[in-house]
């Protein structure tokens, strides 16, 4: 076993505790984009079909309200707001996407924004538009499935390369240490610990690259990312520490 101090591993508990707080703020507000993104073509079909019948744009926003479109609903409040203070509905549609970081919302935005100006077609335009959207988000969720399988694998692959160097420090560098201080060898002392501190950073450097990569694949937000970087990191941490207090 290690004999080192295990003041490097209470220190990447630290960090790597900190990386999961922080992850996981950024990965909230990435569910919740994904949310409002998900609802979207919903709430375009619903707006498309009001316009159809005849309303105007900002009856047609007000009567959706009633429904719940997610992270979308608080924004269409906000929305309504503004056109009941009298703020231009091709402006005030703009506050849809606020605070929601989506870019395609963004755009949807834009060309409500469009559609409430130059009337005519619109209706046709947002369902055009709403069906796009089914289809990316079809796309958003084959690739959400594929890549919880892929996470899946990183995390197998770390529990096992955490077991391979637990192993290693229990069994075959002390087994070393205890030969090279029988034999007098320079393996003992700093050298053992110089080999030993080098694996157990390795795997905590590997680990924290695993779940950053991992989480970057499955949330697509290097923010997000950061709490399945802490999560590997802490799991890695815990372990060796354990390894070293006993």
């Amino acid at each position: 076993m290690s004999t080192g101090m295990p003041v490097p591993y209470v220190s990447s508990i630290i960090i790597s505790t900190a990386l999961v707080a922080y992850g996981y703020t950024m990965m909230v507000r990435n569910r919740r984009r994904r949310e409002a993104e998900r609802m979207l073509p919903d709430f375009l079909r619903d707006l498309s079909d009001y316009l159809s019948f005849g309303l105007p744009m900002a009856d047609a926003l007000r009567n959706l309200s009633e429904s719940n479109y997610g992270p979308l609903s608080g924004n269409l409040a906000t929305v309504n707001r503004l056109v009941a203070g009298g703020t231009p509905v091709s402006r005030a549609i703009l506050s849809l996407s606020r605070g929601l970081g989506s870019v395609q919302v963004e755009r949807v935005s834009s060309l409500i924004s469009v559609a409430a100006d130059a009337g005519g077609s619109s209706p046709q335009v947002i369902r055009s538009v709403a069906d796009f959207a089914q289809r990316l988000q079809a796309v958003a969720n084959n690739r959400s499935a594929e890549m919880k399988n892929y996470l899946l694998i990183m995390a197998v692959a770390t529990a096992v390369f955490i077991f391979v160097i637990v192993i290693m420090e229990v069994r075959f560098l002390d087994a070393i240490s205890a030969f090279s201080l029988s034999s007098g060898t320079l393996l003992h002392g700093f050298g053992y610990h110089a080999i030993s501190s080098a694996f157990n950073l390795g795997l905590l450097v590997s680990s924290a690259f695993s779940g950053f990569i991992s989480g970057l694949i499955v949330e697509d937000r290097p923010g997000a990312a950061l709490f399945y970087s802490g999560l590997f990191l802490l799991a890695s941490s815990l372990v060796l520490l354990a390894v070293v207090l006993a």
